[in-house]
């Protein structure tokens, strides 16, 4: 039996984590491989004004600074059966400028991505969408690389500082 090439994308595996060549944990770059393994769920962000929120954190309120309250919505939605179904996410009190919102939710939106993919996949239990379990597994090997990334950043801050005392 021949030895598969473990970079040959036909022998991947969410169990491998991500893609090869895919080793990304930016937004735009999960959703891109997302629509390759779920392409009939489609996903999406929603930034809704929220205008009770009230700052209640430390420091001066940010929409003294020109920032907005939002309330962020992630949804990943399916046609199952001729109906439209639906998981969401939700975080509030997620403040921005207008028109400038970050992508990855101030670090949330993989968080928020599986919780929605794991919502749609308990409301189709009976009518189970194709792979959306293999999706999962990617989402959760992307906040893996996230944070191993974020990991690295934090050591090489620490020994950038230590360097600077000495």
């Amino acid at each position: 039996m021949a030895r598969q090439d473990p970079n040959d994308p036909k022998s991947w595996s969410p169990k491998k984590g991500p893609r090869p060549g895919t080793q990304s944990s930016e937004p735009e770059d999960v959703l891109a491989e997302l629509k390759k393994i779920i392409p009939g769920v489609a996903i999406s962000t929603a930034w809704d004004e929220d205008p009770n929120f009230r700052w209640d954190g430390d420091g001066p309120d940010p929409a003294e600074e020109g920032f907005v309250a939002y309330d962020v919505t992630v949804t990943a939605r399916a046609i199952v059966a001729g109906e439209i179904v639906e998981g969401n996410d939700y975080l509030g009190g997620s403040y921005s400028k207008p028109g400038e919102h970050d992508p990855d939710v101030h670090g949330y939106f993989l968080q928020m991505l599986d919780q929605a993919l794991w919502e749609l996949s308990s409301a189709t239990r009976e009518d189970p969408i194709p792979r959306i379990e293999d999706a999962r597994k990617y989402v959760k090997a992307a906040m893996a690389h996230s944070s191993e990334k974020q990991r690295r950043e934090i050591r090489q801050m620490e020994r950038e500082a230590r360097r600077r005392q000495q």
